[in-house]
């Protein structure tokens, strides 16, 4: 909500536009003449879409996070020849770059930390390859979700059903993971098998040029002082990717360092013996 305060919701829905997510909308009317919209906080930040969307468009949305920053349309053929190999229709890719390569590469960081650490870390084809994406889960589990993408392929998963009803707990780990990762690999195998075959490596998500690591408290986004190390929670402290123009300079302003009563693990008032 706060990314979307600072972004704005004009924003956010005219760039989910340019990225492929036409069934988002901006006028929606129902047959008893009331009208829907999806620049809002529930659609935009949550998922909660008016009218949904389809996995071929959240698949060629996430292609500009695994294309350094250009969107790419996606295409059902790329050609039609007739019989004697001359192009009757040549579908060529339509692109757009849609934000920078430092941008696309510090989403991507994100995106494998799902992964790596969190909904998504049931994924086995990461054991081979690079993986970033995301998990979603809609209201009452109406819908699982799984977008995710390699540095060679990406791909989306939609498990529920056509109608509104409960998938319900069926499993630990989101159906939709699963399939993904079971087709996902089965697309990899041969890209996995001549690399065992040769031993040169598979790609990898690279970081981008212009991108920087930084530390950082969870907090504030600002630089660590002692008094983040020091949270009673434990240390706030983490480190991010940031490009040169967005990296902390400031120093937190949100933790203080004050005396506190070791027994409770309160404040310390004028009246605590020092002890």
């Amino acid at each position: 909500m706060k990314v979307l305060d600072m972004y704005g919701t004009q924003n956010a829905y005219n760039f989910s536009q340019r990225i492929g997510l036409t069934s988002i909308t901006d006028r929606y009317e129902r047959v008893d003449g009331s009208v829907l919209s999806d620049i809002d906080y529930a659609p935009l930040a949550l998922g909660a879409l008016t009218v949904g969307v389809s996995p071929r468009e959240m698949t060629q949305a996430y292609s500009f996070l695994a294309n350094d920053g250009i969107y790419t349309e996606a295409r059902t053929f790329t050609k039609i020849l007739d019989k004697n190999g001359e192009i009757l229709i040549d579908n060529a890719p339509e692109t757009e770059i849609v934000t920078s390569e430092q941008t696309a590469s510090i989403m991507t960081k994100m995106l494998q930390n799902v992964v790596k650490n969190g909904t998504a870390k049931a994924i086995t084809l990461q054991k081979y390859v690079d993986v970033a994406g995301k998990t979603g889960t809609a209201t009452d589990d109406y819908d699982r979700w799984f977008c995710g993408y390699t540095p060679y392929y990406v791909g989306a998963c939609w498990f529920g059903y056509t109608e509104l009803r409960t998938i319900g707990n069926i499993s630990t780990v989101s159906p939709a993971t699963k399939i993904w990762d079971v087709v996902m690999t089965r697309l990899h195998q041969p890209l996995i098998e001549e690399s065992q075959r040769t031993g040169e490596p598979l790609d990898t998500f690279d970081v981008a040029s212009g991108v920087v690591t930084a530390t950082y408290c969870v907090d504030s986004g600002k630089l660590v002082t002692d008094a983040c190390r020091h949270d009673l929670r434990g240390s706030r402290v983490e480190t991010g990717y940031f490009t040169m123009e967005t990296a902390p300079t400031t120093a937190c302003d949100v933790h203080v360092l004050v005396d506190y009563d070791k027994v409770t693990g309160a404040v310390a008032c004028a009246d605590c013996p020092p002890e």
